[in-house]
């Protein structure tokens, strides 16, 4: 067959292919996809349109009105069973979305969450994660949230988020204590937590800022916390070692664990992920 040069790019296929396929390329390869006329950049695992490369893939906040995200491209589901009921002000204009998990007599270990089904990004593609949430009650709760490969709703009396198999970066505490950070490449049991030694504080009104943001080419990630309410650092850090490989599917994902019979929330009002080459 004839050879077509994709133009400048300097990526060659068969003309009757949209796009080459069987071959490896540099991240950030760019090629014209022969059916749509459309460049299209290579993440390292897949092709993407280049409009939406280094563009956020999954941005917006909680409408208040209707219950539902509004300016997410890509849309995440209520943990199975879990409801959004319970709505909070912020500012004059953005609500905060509350979901809310009230148990019934005294059943405790009952868990609510937001997370996506899918592979959303992965490590190669340099993605960075950031969500603001607060707390109703931190005493008697325990949370996960952040980056994993955990796909289903995550199951009760964890200690530690990832398990053996598990990659992700995520931030946790339990039942009071401080904020954790959990880590794991998934090829064996998972670092010790990183202790951050800040202690959030209860109540609607009280919202942080969580960030992740990966380095591939440095094979490394950052991680922060911040108060909304000064945008000051509570804490940040790097990790370097035991970190998701470069080709592993990952997801937000955030978690709640009731650990007392009395209401539980958490509230969210924005969720910005982008990914660059």
């Amino acid at each position: 067959m004839a050879q077509v040069e994709a133009d400048k790019y300097k990526v060659y296929f068969d003309e009757n292919e949209a796009l080459p396929t069987g071959r490896t390329f540099a991240t950030g390869t760019r090629a014209v996809n022969q059916l749509t006329g459309r460049i299209e950049v290579w993440t390292g695992a897949r092709w993407i349109d280049e409009t939406i490369w280094n563009t956020p893939i999954a941005e917006g906040n909680f409408d208040g009105s209707s219950l539902t995200w509004r300016g997410l491209l890509i849309s995440p589901a209520t943990y199975t069973g879990a409801s959004i009921t319970s709505v909070q002000p912020m500012g004059p204009s953005l609500t905060r979305l509350g979901t809310r998990y009230r148990p019934a007599s005294s059943t405790i270990n009952l868990v609510t969450g937001i997370r996506w089904g899918s592979e959303i990004s992965r490590r190669g593609s340099n993605p960075s994660l950031v969500y603001s949430m607060a707390w109703g009650n931190i005493a008697n709760a325990k949370t996960f949230h952040g980056f994993t490969t955990i796909m289903t709703d995550m199951a009760t009396g964890m200690t530690n988020p990832l398990g053996n198999s598990d990659s992700g970066v995520m931030f946790g505490f339990d039942q009071g204590s401080t904020i954790k950070v959990y880590y794991n490449d998934g090829g064996g049991a998972p670092p010790t937590p990183i202790d951050t030694g800040f202690t959030p504080t209860a109540g609607a009104a009280n919202e942080y800022k969580f960030g992740i943001q990966f380095d591939d080419a440095a094979a490394k990630v950052k991680w922060i916390i911040m108060p909304v309410s000064d945008n000051s650092i509570a804490a940040q850090g790097e990790l370097t070692t035991d970190i998701p490989a470069q080709t592993t599917g990952l997801i937000p994902h955030w978690f709640l664990e009731n650990m007392a019979a009395s209401q539980m929330n958490f509230y969210m009002s924005s969720v910005k992920l982008r990914q660059k080459a």
